[in-house]
């Protein structure tokens, strides 16, 4: 009994076809599926996005109330962000800058007992919504999420 894997992460957003060309085009998630409901008065489109394996993104889009403005910053309670596992994030900051990734902090290199040695960057997608970059550039101390990424990459 209990909990065996998270599965997705599921974003209500206003403008469904600009966040999925943004996160196929950008990030290079790819759409695994696309569902439109309809019940009683609900009417809602959802789109997930994923790589190979592992967790999925659920963007939905509900045409049956419109959408309500405001984003929290980043340190207020009740915000989120989406951290994604880069090989190399310099290039990737550039390729993904040149497809319109608005970064608000560049690749920099940071370094903590936990975490161990990882360069990050942060920006936004076009809701606003926080994107995290991590690319780990020592093995990753055990027990944190960069092992699997460790693991991948050969090093143990």
């Amino acid at each position: 009994m209990g909990v065996q894997s998270i599965n997705h992460t599921g974003i209500v957003v206003a403008d469904l076809e600009k966040m999925v060309a943004f996160y196929r085009d950008v990030l290079g998630l790819q759409v695994k599926q696309v569902l439109e409901r309809r019940e009683g008065p609900m009417h809602s489109k959802l789109v997930y996005l994923g790589m190979e394996s592992g967790h999925w993104i659920e963007f939905t889009h509900r045409y049956d109330q419109p959408p309500r403005p405001g984003h929290l910053a980043r340190d207020q309670e009740g915000a989120t962000h989406l951290c994604f596992l880069v090989k190399d994030l310099d290039r990737f900051h550039r390729e993904a800058s040149a497809k319109g990734l608005a970064f608000v902090i560049t690749p920099t290199v940071r370094q903590d007992e936990v975490r161990g040695t990882r360069k990050i960057a942060y920006g936004h997608d076009p809701e606003g919504n926080w994107l995290e970059f991590i690319e780990f550039l020592a093995p990753a101390p055990s027990g944190w999420r960069g092992d699997a990424l460790d693991a991948s990459r050969g090093r143990s």
